[in-house]
């Protein structure tokens, strides 16, 4: 495959196995591994300052962007940490962290290693998925194409997810408020 994931735990900051979280109490870390493995050796030539010619072997690696989501019941996790993620909390209060990681340098590393800490009560782990797709020269014509046929579309997903964003935001607040509202009651 083009791009491999490795996962670790820590409980409490020990070394566990994932099957070692499920129902346990504590700090939990994830740390995720993403490598792209695309990379070939690759003969690479230019003309240096002197004009004479450089001949060198680089491993050169395709472009591939990836995403990397995980799914949080939000009633057993709190006091999270997750560098670099983006936090969606559904109106149930489930936490969806997404990671969005571009592997190729110079823009990005071939390895890249999202993480997560948090604090767990009887810790049930969510679906964790990881989605990588190359990077094409738009010099192609069949990929302009596809770029323009899409680029609307990315907008529109763009727009939705703010949105989404938002009314999970005032939702929070209708409930915070509801809350105050009930023991103003009492």
């Amino acid at each position: 495959p083009p791009v491999s994931m490795l996962v670790s735990y820590h409980l409490d900051g020990e070394p566990v196995q994932a099957e070692d979280i499920v129902g346990a109490s504590g700090r939990v870390s994830i740390q995720f591994h993403v490598t792209n493995d695309t990379g070939v050796p690759t003969e690479l030539t230019y003309e240096d300052a002197e004009g004479r010619e450089q001949v060198f072997t680089e491993e050169v690696p395709i472009p591939m962007v990836a995403q990397l989501q995980m799914d949080l019941p939000g009633d057993r996790v709190s006091n999270i940490f997750a560098p670099d993620a983006e936090k969606i909390t559904d109106p149930r209060g489930d936490i969806t962290l997404q990671w969005n990681l571009v592997m190729v340098p110079p823009i990005g590393s071939t390895v890249q290693s999202p993480q997560i800490m948090m604090d767990v009560e009887d810790f049930e782990l969510g679906p964790v998925r990881l989605l990588a797709v190359p990077v094409a020269p738009a010099e192609r014509e069949f990929l302009a194409f596809t770029e323009e046929e899409f680029e609307g579309g990315i907008d529109t997903a763009s727009g939705l997810y703010g949105g989404a964003s938002d009314l999970s935001s005032s939702i929070e607040e209708l409930h915070d408020g509801t809350l105050d509202l009930l023991d103003g009651m009492q």
